[in-house]
């Protein structure tokens, strides 16, 4: 995961080679399945589960997660349920904590690397409240 894809977000300066591309930048519940690159913004909240290639968090995130790469900057706070990942860049600043869970899930470690998921490439913004 390039920083070119942060720095073009801050710009909003979206290329095709961002195609897939979900944008949070307001407060969204509910799932999201298969996406390519999610990026909730400093403003931005999202509450469910994530299947994504890339994640990258500047707002706030609770619930699942299943991700390739998974990038935290320093405003950026993750509180999973359960958390599976490939590769984890954190920024100094970042926040990453398990949310309280049942004693059945309690016994299995909640932190799993995987190979790479499928993704789509189709292009989604989010910017109002659900």
């Amino acid at each position: 995961m390039e920083l070119s894809l942060y720095i073009d977000l801050l710009n909003s300066e979206i290329s095709e080679e961002h195609n897939g591309l979900i944008v949070i930048s307001g407060i969204f519940n509910g799932d999201i399945n298969n996406g390519n690159t999610v990026y909730v913004a400093p403003a931005g909240s999202f509450h469910g589960y994530i299947k994504a290639k890339d994640l990258i968090i500047s707002g706030i995130v609770q619930g699942s997660i299943e991700v390739n790469n998974l990038i935290i900057h320093s405003s950026g706070q993750l509180y999973y349920d359960k958390l599976i990942y490939k590769e984890l860049v954190t920024k100094e600043g970042a926040i990453i904590a398990q949310q309280a869970i049942s004693p059945d899930i309690s016994k299995n470690n909640n932190v799993i690397k995987r190979e790479p998921l499928p993704y789509s490439d189709k292009h989604v913004h989010f910017n109002s409240s659900f």
